[in-house]
């Protein structure tokens, strides 16, 4: 009795204020929320404790809706910078050895059709490994240059970045423009070279690590913002981007898997256009995933390929790791088995590291891209742009403690040229996730088999995995939230939107919480 008394004085202090207004109360035909505490607590009929039950559904999912929409609605009221001029990529292209696949095209087309017109791209360009995303990109900066903007290029690792700063200045030798460098290796006079050519404008490209959005660095026009393999980023990050750049600025996602996040936000919201690119590159062989357990037989195999005049990478999860399960796939102690095999039969094995200098790195790097090097040990350091067409093996050690997206990342380093090429993923535990790796090689498939086991975290934090309230609740009511997107739509006109919102996070917890 006493609890029901807590309940009853509770009910009669909530607010006769609805945070909803009578027009969406009436339109989805839900109590205000005073009546519907009255209903969820001490129902008269069974119809009552529905009504109270689908007013919880509609102001959770109105909230969600409304979220998504004042995230996009940005975009919408600032114009995007307009870029009619694409005269030096057309340049790049025709000097290209080969045609950009019809994909290619495709999705540079689209997305110069949007900057021509003066609208505004945000668009998640989705390729899988070896489709050629890096040249789309370098179409896409080149258009911003042509018609006298900046553009940045942001990789995940200096390696990456490194690749994509020297495949650029090659290409801006020929049309007489200036890229410029950043990470976290480019220090001292570099490194103030790099910067004043980025604040005058004179580098109409940047590449680097996330080092190019950091504090110190200030540009004279961003207008287009790449990011090469999203799923690397964190969403600060992401932000951080937005501040350097001019109004109206063009955005471009790269993934060859998208998290589980992007693609949550991407099918549950409207912000983000979707632009695949299928089609690989002729002559690219698929590669053959297998699971093996042991040493001898993963070395056996790629003794074969070495003797065939081919190069291989083994891949450690760490470089150290004091407990046992964690050493067994460490260089530390692959090392040593690796070595003394490889030794006895005269290939070479080198290892690259993050504890390594930049400058050994990238030496160790080079000799194994000349064919100087046989096997090349490292942790994910390799993980995304290395390209070696004649690597035609990789062994994944502990294969069961990296993700999906990080092993697509590591299996596509190999299958570059037109040899067959091989991913051996070394592990004492099996699993789902390896078994799934086995039977394909399709990184949207891979993508989809993650968001279900991971689930797709936060849409509007930082949280990249796990179970969402929201989402579980939007695939219950398909339908109804496609009606609520349209009511938000109208609601996020004037302030109303914003003031749901507001008044739902004070009453419930955000969605990043829940």
């Amino acid at each position: 009795d006493r609890y029901r008394d807590i309940i009853k004085r509770a009910c009669n202090g909530v607010s006769s204020l609805d945070f909803l207004p009578p027009s969406v109360c009436g339109q989805f035909e839900v109590p205000s929320f005073k009546e519907s505490a009255y209903m969820m607590h001490f129902p008269k009929s069974y119809w009552q404790v529905k009504k109270s039950r689908q007013r919880a559904v509609v102001e959770d999912l109105l909230y969600l809706a409304l979220k998504m929409q004042l995230q996009c609605s940005h975009a919408d009221d600032i114009p995007g910078v307009m870029m009619p001029d694409f005269s030096l990529m057309k340049k790049y292209s025709e000097s290209l050895p080969y045609d950009l696949t019809g994909d290619q095209k495709k999705c540079i087309n689209r997305i110069f059709s949007i900057m021509k017109s003066g609208g505004r791209v945000n668009a998640l360009v989705q390729g899988d490994v070896g489709t050629g995303k890096t040249a789309v990109a370098f179409c896409l900066m080149l258009i911003a240059a042509s018609n006298g903007y900046q553009s940045a290029l942001a990789a995940p690792y200096t390696t990456l970045a490194s690749q994509h700063y020297h495949d650029m200045c090659e290409i801006a030798e020929v049309l007489d423009i200036t890229v410029a460098f950043l990470t976290s290796d480019v220090k001292g006079s570099r490194k103030k070279k790099e910067l004043e050519k980025i604040r005058s404008g004179e580098a109409k490209i940047v590449i680097g690590t996330h080092s190019i959005f950091s504090k110190d660095v200030e540009y004279s026009n961003l207008a287009l913002i790449i990011q090469d393999e999203e799923h690397k980023f964190g969403v600060v990050h992401r932000d951080s981007f937005r501040e350097k750049a001019v109004p109206g600025f063009h955005q471009v996602t790269m993934s060859a898997t998208p998290i589980p996040k992007s693609i949550a936000a991407t099918i549950y919201g409207d912000e983000v256009e979707v632009i695949s690119i299928l089609e690989k590159p002729a002559n690219r062989v698929p590669i053959q995933t297998a699971v093996c357990k042991n040493d001898k037989t993963a070395l056996d195999f790629m003794a074969k390929q070495i003797s065939d005049g081919h190069q291989c990478y083994i891949v450690c999860p760490s470089i150290e790791k004091n407990d046992k399960t964690a050493k067994a796939a460490s260089i530390e102690e692959k090392e040593k088995i690796y070595r003394e095999y490889l030794d006895s039969r005269g290939y070479s094995l080198a290892v690259v590291t993050g504890k390594l200098k930049a400058a050994d790195k990238q030496q160790i790097m080079r000799d194994f891209t000349d064919g100087n090097i046989d096997v090349l040990m490292a942790t994910t350091v390799i993980e995304v742009g290395i390209n070696v067409p004649n690597a035609t093996v990789i062994v994944i050690t502990g294969a069961e403690r990296f993700g999906f997206s990080t092993l697509h990342q590591l299996r596509g380093r190999v299958g570059r040229g037109a040899f067959k090429s091989y991913c051996i993923l070394q592990t004492d535990a099996p699993n789902e996730k390896l078994e799934f790796l086995c039977s394909t090689t399709n990184g949207f498939e891979i993508a989809q088999k993650d968001l279900e086991i991971r689930g797709p975290g936060s849409l509007f934090g930082e949280k990249q995995s796990g179970d969402n309230y929201y989402i579980s609740l939007m695939l219950a009511n398909e339908d109804l939230y496609k009606r609520l997107k349209l009511a938000a739509k109208d609601l996020c006109r004037s302030n109303t939107g914003k003031d749901i919102v507001r008044r739902y996070e004070e009453i419930f917890r955000s969605e990043e919480e829940r």
